[in-house]
């Protein structure tokens, strides 16, 4: 027996209201993904061994506070420096479309924690390789591309800085401000 048009149309608001409360959710959580949290007041590493490092893996991490508390826990063994992986292919899916978002929340926490930064560039993106290799394969012919992608990484121009403990633009005005901070992007400070 064939449904009726009624229960089609109901059937298809059903279905058009779980799709946007679905939407809704996917974007409410993308927009939670992408708010800064608090980076708190800058910090110091006392090391006992200033040899001793960490390699952190915190590349598909997406919850902002547990990249803050990774990286606090770092601090707090007395660790001076982490070793993180920015894979390529994450911060430059398309050819010269930049997105480091990520790359800056573990940068921005890993020097307000006061550690130095080690980067560790890699895994290249699908459009840098031929098809059907993997992802550790680099053709010289992009060897290009990986500088202009390392060089980017490690642009100057990337420098912050937080007046009294918040991000802050470089033109906001200083009147009141009881504290200045520059953070370089991979010195850890």
């Amino acid at each position: 027996m064939k449904p009726s048009p009624r229960a089609r149309r109901v059937a298809a608001i059903v279905a058009l209201a779980v799709l946007i409360t679905a939407a809704g959710l996917v974007f409410w959580q993308w927009q939670q993904s992408r708010q800064r949290l608090a980076l708190g007041p800058q910090q110091t590493v006392v090391a006992a061994n200033p040899k001793a490092g960490v390699h952190t893996r915190l590349e598909n991490e997406v919850e902002p506070w547990k990249i803050k508390r990774t990286l606090q826990m770092v601090r707090e063994m007395g660790a001076p420096w982490v070793v993180e992986y920015f894979p390529w292919a994450f911060s430059e899916p398309r050819r010269a479309n930049f997105d480091w978002i990520h790359a800056d929340l573990v940068v921005d926490h890993a020097n307000r924690q006061g550690l130095t930064l080690i980067a560790r560039l890699g895994f290249v993106p699908e459009w840098a390789r031929p098809k059907d290799s993997v992802n550790s394969y680099l053709d010289e012919a992009q060897f290009a591309d990986f500088a202009r992608y390392a060089a980017a990484f490690a642009d100057t121009r990337s420098l912050r800085v937080a007046l009294d403990q918040e991000l802050s633009d470089f033109s906001a005005p200083l009147a009141g401000v009881r504290e200045v901070a520059f953070f370089p992007p991979m010195t850890g400070g």
